[in-house]
């Protein structure tokens, strides 16, 4: 956090985000200038590895006595 918009930063005072601070001055990890750039293709990589394992594998249920209830869905 800059010193400029949180006096004493370096400690954890809970009333620093009581105060109004300027957009994306403090965004702690998912936005604003410093956002990780591999995030996205990480996401897709993960989307992409479910994908090919739903459809590649053939699956069973482990214990095949239970049934689930079937669920009614209006679109």
């Amino acid at each position: 956090m800059d010193n400029c918009l949180f006096p004493d930063s370096m400690n954890f005072d809970p009333k620093h985000f009581d105060m109004q601070i300027p957009p994306y001055s403090f965004v702690a990890f998912r936005g604003g200038a410093r956002i990780c750039p591999g995030y996205e293709f990480a996401r897709l990589e993960t989307l992409i590895t479910m994908h090919y394992l739903v459809n590649r594998f053939t699956w069973k249920r482990y214990i095949p006595d239970i049934s689930f209830p079937e669920i009614q869905c209006q679109l």
